[in-house]
């Protein structure tokens, strides 16, 4: 455990936010009082004694980071807790947070709970079912109960790795081509990777890193020898096709690779959330399951199978309205996802999800906006 700074651990107390460049930034759509609440509400939960006993933990992203971007991570994480203040079972969630291990979990439960919390719903935390288990949580509203479980799905070794080498291999370049300093300065480029060679990651941290460490090394010194001989343009066998630019300039210069395959990461969510999400339910009540996950998903293919698969399961998924899949964002300003969010509704369902007031809002919020994707 890395321990933490006088300044680390009273992280608040700089209250960088209430600088000149941030209360223009507020303006007249939020006061700096406002945004003092927010993140004294956050500050409570993850306080000095807190900070002593965990040391360095996933939130110290945001809560040791100045700019906009954490700013409005701390700023959502305070709306959040506060909207959910006196929910019955919220200390579960509270010590979740606090947890390095369930950080991720807990700030998906906070943050579902937090948008039917701001819809009128009442939320109860991990409430118990009849067979010992406790679902996420249950909201009520107009006397309709229903009970979520969320599935995140993390991304697997393999696609750690391989998001890993692609970035190794990509400050590789950078180095190669910067300017001033690199031996080919200003110099655009184009790397598609092989998905063969990606496909052979996940053998384990330990090997996949001396692989990374060793195949990067190698990748770069060939490229060297290639560009010092005039190539501009070659295949590595095995590695990736490659193109370079003098006159284009390093703007928009990139590797790509083939991500995961949909059906691949489907198959990942089949056998690790859904059998054990519909388990987690309240037998009597509707629910739903919200999956989310950081790779592709093929929309038309993942109806047919969740379809198919709640049908089969007939009178032991009829509690089962609907299974909600979302994806992760990424990038600044302008965000995009492998995929846009949608819900399969349970054809054999008790309830169908368009009579329940927690789908309808859940739906409001999260199913109406569209990002980019890569599909266009």
């Amino acid at each position: 455990m890395r321990a933490l700074s006088e300044s680390e651990l009273y992280w608040w107390k700089d209250r960088w936010w209430a600088d000149e460049e941030y209360l223009r930034l507020y303006g007249d759509q939020v006061s700096l009082a406002e945004v003092d609440s927010k993140i004294d509400r956050v500050a409570r939960v993850f306080d000095a004694s807190w900070g002593k006993q965990v040391g360095l933990h996933p939130v110290h992203y945001h809560l040791l980071s100045k700019g906009t971007m954490p700013l409005g991570a701390l700023f959502t994480l305070g709306r959040d807790l506060e909207c959910v203040e006196g929910c019955t079972g919220l200390r579960a969630v509270i010590e979740g947070l606090r947890n390095p291990k369930e950080y991720e979990s807990a700030r998906f439960e906070l943050a579902m709970g937090a948008i039917l919390c701001g819809n009128g719903h009442e939320v109860a935390f991990r409430p118990q079912l009849p067979h010992g288990k406790s679902a996420d949580f249950s909201s009520r509203k107009k006397e309709q109960i229903v009970f979520f479980e969320l599935k995140k799905i993390r991304e697997s070794q393999a696609q750690l790795a391989s998001s890993e080498f692609s970035s190794r291999l990509l400050y590789a370049l950078t180095d190669l081509t910067r300017d001033p300093g690199g031996p080919f300065p200003n110099y655009h480029f184009q790397v598609a990777l092989e998905p063969e060679l990606l496909s052979a990651f996940g053998a384990g941290p330990n090997v996949d890193i001396h692989i990374i460490d060793g195949a990067v090394a190698q990748i770069a010194a060939e490229i060297r020898t290639r560009l010092t001989n005039g190539e501009m343009s070659f295949e590595l066998p095995g590695a990736g096709t490659f193109a370079f630019d003098s006159t284009k300039g390093t703007k928009d210069s990139a590797v790509s690779s083939q991500h995961t395959g949909p059906g691949r990461e489907l198959r990942r969510i089949l056998q690790k959330a859904l059998s054990e999400g519909i388990n987690q339910l309240h037998p009597d009540f509707p629910g739903i399951i919200v999956v989310q996950s950081s790779s592709e998903l093929h929309e038309s293919m993942t109806r047919v199978v969740i379809s198919g698969l709640l049908a089969g399961l007939q009178n032991k998924g009829q509690h089962v309205s609907a299974i909600i899949f979302l994806p992760v964002l990424y990038g600044i300003g302008l965000a995009w996802a492998y995929f846009n969010a949608f819900a399969v509704s349970n054809p054999n369902a008790r309830v169908n999800p368009i009579e329940l007031e927690a789908f309808k809002d859940v739906s409001d919020v999260l199913l109406k906006h569209k990002v980019a994707t890569p599909g266009g």
